[in-house]
């Protein structure tokens, strides 16, 4: 669709003028620019970590927390102590483990169909303010 509308600026319309070559040339260059990332982000979402990876790290973890209040038993630290020490231990943990969760798989989070629609109505504002613009005489 932006490309289309470049198009369109290009020629111009019956109601409008067209746009210069140069403001057409700089257009297509950040549209190449953002099909670029585009393509970067398609590469991400499609080569995700592998499953096994993200489950041994669970178990891992799981393992670890589970066996905690027994290694710190042995450092003769009272009950109180005990939970409190593995309730933030886990706490912690837990929640960098959910981070990295949350970074294999980040696009569900992102706002991008908002991000979406305000590149494209920024786009078509930059449209019509080069549009009317009055060319540089030299």
């Amino acid at each position: 669709r932006l490309r289309s509308l470049c198009a369109v600026a290009v020629t111009g319309t019956s109601y409008s003028l067209p746009v210069p070559s140069s403001t057409h040339l700089h257009m297509c260059n950040r549209l190449y620019d953002m099909e670029m990332a585009i393509g970067t982000c398609k590469r991400i979402l499609g080569s995700p970590i592998p499953p096994t990876f993200t489950r041994l790290t669970s178990r891992l973890l799981c393992l670890y927390l589970g066996l905690l209040p027994l290694a710190l038993l042995g450092f003769g630290l009272s009950p109180g102590a005990i939970v409190v020490t593995s309730f933030f231990t886990s706490y912690i943990l837990v929640g960098v483990d959910e981070i990295g969760v949350e970074i294999e798989h980040p696009f569900p989070l992102l706002p991008l169909h908002h991000l979406a629609s305000t590149v494209q109505k920024n786009v078509v504002d930059q449209v019509i303010m080069m549009r009317d613009m009055p060319e540089l005489q030299m």
